[in-house]
């Protein structure tokens, strides 16, 4: 949905599709921090980070671009937040803020989802 947004919308360049895209994909892998065996350090995990922090702290180890994570970080930071923050680009901060609002209309159709009738 993510990458057909951005298509769709003309105001992005292929390169920064291509990073909502792997995003996309990826924001919510912090999600994962609940199993039992994380590629996180000890201290790190002793931390109680949302899942925006911990797929960060994730994907800054095993993703060759820090961009992603630190679009992660912020994938549901207030906006104030994101327009604020040092660690973003103007253009990141764009990427963030589809993120975001891609990921709210994604939870939307989950919670309002009609039952499929068999």
């Amino acid at each position: 949905m993510t990458m057909l947004y951005a298509q769709r919308c003309g105001k992005f360049t292929n390169e920064e599709i291509c990073k909502l895209t792997w995003t996309a994909l990826f924001h919510d892998i912090g999600l994962l921090h609940n199993i039992e065996h994380t590629p996180w350090d000890d201290s790190e995990s002793e931390n109680k980070f949302s899942h925006s922090e911990y797929g960060y702290l994730f994907l800054k180890k095993f993703i060759p671009y820090l961009e992603y994570a630190v679009i992660v970080r912020y994938h549901h930071a207030p906006r104030h937040v994101i327009d604020e923050t040092d660690e973003l680009s103007s253009d990141l901060k764009q990427i963030v803020r589809v993120i975001k609002t891609i990921d709210q209309i994604d939870l939307s159709f989950k919670y309002f989802r009609i039952p499929r009738q068999t």
